[in-house]
């Protein structure tokens, strides 16, 4: 289990996990995330607390989310997505209604089928169009930065206001897109190990 708890580190002298080899994420289909996970953030006024996060830089030399899935709030969830190029206007999608303790969150960011599907817990599968103007698989490019735990900047640094605060107890990605038979068996294995850690 990976537990994190930045809230007694100063801004910048900690790093997420950096994710080698950023390209074993380009040219998908489709990115399925199956989670299980906790959070316990004290305190959200001054940033996001971000699982999973791909950036790339723009033509204005910001580093932007490719990919970002993180805790709004101990309760609520975010996803920003964006399909080929930092340039393009990110999807994001909030998720609330998280409970306390551990959830089961499955994301799917389907590139070629321009949609995101999300589960929260033992919720129906929500599908929403996604990447209008888009076509086609994915692009991460070979200098991307891919963090676990933390929204990395371009040079790898994470500060105390984006790392995440909890624990992640399973995570799972898959290369899509998966049927919604696929999606209900991976979360109901998950929902299975969620009742058991909650109670």
């Amino acid at each position: 289990m990976l537990t994190f708890s930045p809230e007694n580190f100063p801004v910048n002298t900690i790093n997420a996990y950096r994710v080698l080899n950023p390209q074993q994420f380009n040219a998908k289909d489709a990115l399925s995330f199956a989670l299980l996970i906790k959070a316990e953030a004290s305190d959200y006024t001054s940033g996001y607390r971000a699982i999973f996060h791909i950036g790339m830089n723009n033509n204005a030399g910001s580093n932007v989310p490719m990919i970002r899935l993180q805790f709004t709030s101990d309760t609520a969830f975010g996803i920003v997505a964006r399909h080929s190029s930092p340039e393009e206007t990110a999807e994001q999608i909030g998720i609330n209604g998280l409970n306390t303790g551990y959830n089961v969150l499955f994301v799917e960011l389907d590139y070629v089928n321009r949609r995101i599907r999300t589960k929260l817990n033992d919720a129906p599968i929500v599908t929403r169009t996604a990447f209008p103007g888009s076509s086609g698989q994915n692009v991460i490019s070979a200098s991307a930065v891919v963090g676990l735990a933390g929204y990395l900047s371009a040079s790898g640094q994470a500060g105390r206001t984006t790392m995440f605060s909890g624990k992640v107890r399973e995570m799972s990605i898959f290369s899509g897109p998966l049927s919604d038979a696929e999606i209900m068996s991976v979360t109901d294995w998950l929902l299975g190990k969620r009742e058991i850690l909650n109670t």
